[in-house]
Parts: structure tokens; sequence; C-alpha cells
């Protein structure tokens, strides 16, 4: 069980990302502060959760998140909202609680616990995040990433975490990220739809560079 409290900043330029993962930097769950649809959200592989819609700029918030190291099995709940809930890796190992942000970002945590627990500390008011419909590979990625979704994709963007776009793409399924210094982006996906999906990529060393 990982409990902390978050400060959202200002939410115009501001972003951070808390991080549940194993010691090989495999990501369990990540809460953070998506910029282009105003939301806290919750993420593991094969799940995409909104924890609070538009949260007040420069508030704290108290955000408990468990997972069940037999289940694979991910709760998050935000001060007395719904939780949420939905499924890693069962055969990763939470090892790690990290937390990274921009440079001049106001977003902060403070008074993290981080605890093992036998018994499930959240039993309420639940509700499942949606399962994402795409997923990326290889990620992480040396030069190319393709993208694996049953939706039409009208265009994608590659994005830093202060918000600025590095690449663009169209509809294709497949983007050539080999120009990227090798580090963590956000990859925000757009369809014909209207619908938006924002995934995480992890940037490695080019084989060219």
């Amino acid at each position: 069980m990982a409990e902390f409290d978050y400060y959202t900043g200002d939410q115009l330029d501001s972003l951070g990302i808390v991080v549940l993962g194993t010691s090989d930097f495999d990501i369990i769950a990540e809460t953070g502060w998506d910029i282009e649809t105003e939301i806290l959200y919750l993420s593991g592989a094969e799940m995409f959760g909104t924890l609070l819609e538009n949260p007040t700029p420069n508030t704290w918030y108290h955000i408990t998140t468990t997972f069940n190291t037999n289940t694979g099995e991910i709760k998050a709940r935000v001060n007395n909202e719904p939780i949420v809930r939905g499924f890693a890796d069962v055969e990763l190992l939470p090892e790690i609680f990290d937390y990274s942000s921009i440079m001049g970002s106001t977003i902060a945590i403070d008074n993290v616990v981080v605890s093992a627990k036998s018994t499930d500390v959240l039993t309420t008011g639940e509700h499942s995040a949606t399962s994402k419909s795409t997923r990326i590979y290889p990620n992480p990625v040396r030069d190319n990433i393709k993208i694996s979704t049953k939706k039409n994709i009208a265009e994608s963007r590659i994005i830093d975490f202060s918000g600025k776009t590095l690449l663009s793409f169209g509809n294709q399924k497949s983007l050539n990220v080999q120009s990227l210094t090798p580090g963590t982006y956000i990859l925000t996906i757009k369809y014909d739809d209207n619908s938006q999906e924002t995934l995480k990529l992890i940037k490695k060393q080019s084989y060219h560079n």
C-alpha cells in the first residue's frame, strides 16, 4: 500500500508522476496529472482510470494506492472519492516508490507512507477503470514504436513533461522515434471519433546513435 498527499500546483504548466514499480523500473501503477484532459489518473499496463476530474489548482489531495501481489489487482482513491480499480502483471513485485516532475513544476508530494498489509484497505465505493483499448510496443523503444488499436487514428503526438510537442504524426500506426533523447515521454493519440488516449512512452538509446 502507498499513501501520499499530492499537491496539484499550477496546472497550466505543471506535471508530476508518482510511480510504484519494480527494481528493474517496470511500472506497476502510475498516478499523475494529465495536462491534455485535466484529470488526476491511475494507469497500469492494462488499464487507465480517472481518479479525479478537474482537480483544484494549488490544492492538496490524499491518494491511497494498493496492489495485490496475488491477483494483480490495483486500487486507488483520492480523498473519499469512489475507488478506481484495474489490474497489472501479477508477476511484478513492488519495490520502488518514485516521483518525478518537470523543472519548475509546482506539483509536490508529501507525507508518504509505503507498507505491506495482508488486508484490503480499500473496500467500498468501487468502480472499474477502463481497460486500455490501445497498446504500444516495444516499450521501452529504441527506434520504431507500433500502435495496436481497433480504432481509426486521426493523429498522434509525442510531448515532454513540459507539454511541448516534440514529434507529430498522422494516422500511421508505426512511429519513428529515433530522434528522441533517451527518457520518458507522453504519447497522445486522437481518434476519428474525437476520443483521445494518453500513454507513457519510454525511449532507450538508439543503436544508430
